[in-house]
């Protein structure tokens, strides 16, 4: 008789893994605290889905072919510029791997692709999860902020994100601020600025770097850009500043001299036609969280495992391989019921989970060094950083 599963989070880890448990005829339920009108409007920016980990994931859901109808090939280039509009080089995949690179899809377009391919009778929307905690015969029985619970599984999967409530029951290390927010927003192609973003910086992904600010810059599927602004500033950032709530008190705050008013004229004027903000900190797991004895009846995957911070764009295709590894050991015929697949999977996830964390650090400071473009363009060149993607791609440096 086969486990029953239930996932909290209805991210695109948690949709990975509801969606490998259907084609295995594995019985599952899925609990999402949002609504489901939200959650296929909101998306975030576009992803890089490789070949051997995101597209694997994706083969075994019988969703390939899918997405590979809505995928566009990755420019694997990023463009690196100074805050004075000086661009340096650009970085990305040398000639030997040419077209090995990964396949790009907006977030949204994925994580409704994987929506439609599960039962509705699945999903419960609007379940915010309280707790878990143990029932009868050391089962693990879920508590909402309604009041009502949901029990008789043999597994919770924690797939809620950092914040999440699984991993409360199965670790007591919590997340640590980075020191840094970024603040989202979108210019769309009605935007007045929209052409010169396109004449200036086409559709490479661009990296404005400068010290503790840095502005990125990405080509959504949609034809709009996405834009993520970082800043250094203290945790307690938005309770002291003025109303963020404000457009016109934020792109006041970004563009006084504290932030980017001393940048070139042009890029500021991108930064006040930013048609909207999204403000959140950023935190992350240190490595060595990564290692808990394992939980009977309980595990995490993605965020909630391994959250990292944003600078290497792998986070979705480890979460991904999370749900293909537990997924894989839930169902094989060689592990014995689900607490040696839960200690087998995590036993391979904190490795993975580690090196993310361990890269995306180190990316990270670089991207952020006083230097500005100069000291991450020599990591690259001395091989400080690992290039992603297949087994020997190296990045390359072409400057300008």
């Amino acid at each position: 008789m086969s486990p029953r599963i239930a996932i909290v989070g209805a991210g695109l880890c948690g949709l990975t893994i509801s969606r490998l448990l259907e084609c295995r005829g594995i019985d599952f339920a899925l609990f999402e605290k949002g609504e489901e009108d939200k959650h296929l409007k909101c998306g975030g920016g576009s992803v890089d889905i490789y070949k051997d980990t995101g597209q694997q994931a994706l083969r075994e859901a019988n969703l390939l072919d899918e997405f590979l109808k809505s995928a566009n090939l990755g420019d694997d280039r990023l463009a690196i510029y100074d805050r004075h509009g000086k661009k340096w080089a650009e970085v990305g995949g040398d000639d030997e791997h040419l077209g090995q690179g990964p396949l790009q899809i907006d977030q949204l377009v994925l994580r409704r692709m994987l929506l439609q391919s599960l039962p509705k009778g699945k999903i419960h929307w609007g379940h915010r999860v309280s707790c878990v905690e143990l029932g009868a015969k050391a089962k693990p029985v879920l508590k909402f902020a309604n009041g009502s619970t949901a029990a008789g599984f043999d597994l919770v999967v924690g797939a809620d994100g950092i914040w999440s409530r699984v991993r409360q029951s199965i670790t007591s290390c919590k997340p640590r601020y980075t020191g840094r927010y970024f603040i989202e927003s979108r210019i769309g192609p009605k935007n007045f600025m929209y052409q010169y973003i396109m004449t200036e910086f086409g559709t490479n992904d661009t990296a404005i770097l400068d010290g503790a600010k840095q502005v990125i810059i990405q080509r959504l599927g949609d034809g709009s850009f996405r834009l993520y602004l970082g800043i250094s500033v203290p945790e307690d950032f938005l309770l002291v500043s003025p109303d963020l709530t404000d457009l016109s008190n934020i792109r006041r705050l970004l563009l006084s001299h504290e932030f980017f008013g001393g940048w070139d004229a042009k890029l500021k004027r991108v930064i006040e036609s930013c048609e909207r903000f999204h403000i959140r900190p950023l935190y992350y797991f240190p490595p060595d969280a990564l290692g808990w004895d394992s939980v009977p009846g309980l595990t995490l995957a993605g965020d909630a495992a391994h959250a990292s911070t944003p600078y290497v764009n792998e986070g979705v295709n480890c979460a991904m391989v999370d749900a293909l590894t537990l997924v894989s050991k839930i169902a094989s015929p060689e592990v014995e019921g689900p607490y040696q697949a839960i200690r087998k999977y995590e036993e391979a996830m904190f490795v993975r989970g580690r090196d993310l964390i361990t890269e995306s650090q180190k990316q990270g400071e670089l991207m952020s060094h006083e230097d500005g473009p100069n000291a991450y363009l020599q990591a690259i060149q001395l091989g400080a950083i690992e290039g992603d993607g297949p087994a020997g791609f190296h990045r390359q440096v072409v400057y300008c």
